[in-house]
């Protein structure tokens, strides 16, 4: 028996819910979802992926790009995510489709910067919302911003 609580308490303590943030833009309407990595060796707040889609468009198609970590396209630093645009990736490309009024493959980066801090905002409750701003940054170095809500997701709430 006390192997078994001792299995049980390693494994738990292993193993961590995944989170992020469901964010969708107050002017183009702009999807961005991010979720941080499960696995504690990897870091569990750090951004995994970032899903860039467009809920007018229909059925499957409401995806048009998926940056992840492991791909070396999206970087985070506490909450903000910074999403590599590079076309040579499939996940990326779907170069003619609009973000946030341009086309993709114009883009450079997209940021995401959300107003929740792990240290101050923790914990919250499921489904609350909270600010951010996207910033997408064109080839050109224009850069065109939005202002988005999030909710924070986290498994099992």
């Amino acid at each position: 028996m006390k192997a078994f609580v001792v299995f049980v308490a390693v494994w738990v303590g292993q193993t961590s819910f995944a989170d992020g943030f469901r964010c969708e833009g107050l002017i183009y309407k702009q999807r961005l979802v991010v979720y941080n990595n499960t696995q504690p060796k990897l870091g569990t707040r750090v951004a995994a992926i970032l899903i860039a889609s467009d809920p007018k468009l229909k059925g499957r198609n409401k995806t048009i790009a998926t940056f992840k970590k492991v791909q070396g396209l999206l970087t985070s630093s506490s909450t903000v995510y910074t999403a590599d645009v590079d076309s040579r990736f499939t996940s990326v490309g779907r170069t003619g489709e609009n973000i946030a009024g341009t086309k993709l493959g114009y883009l450079k980066t997209i940021k995401l910067a959300v107003n929740f801090s792990y240290q101050y905002n923790a914990p919250s409750s499921p489904n609350e919302k909270f600010t951010a701003l996207a910033k997408y940054i064109k080839e050109n170095g224009s850069v065109t911003s939005e202002n988005m809500v999030c909710d924070r997701y986290v498994k099992g709430y």
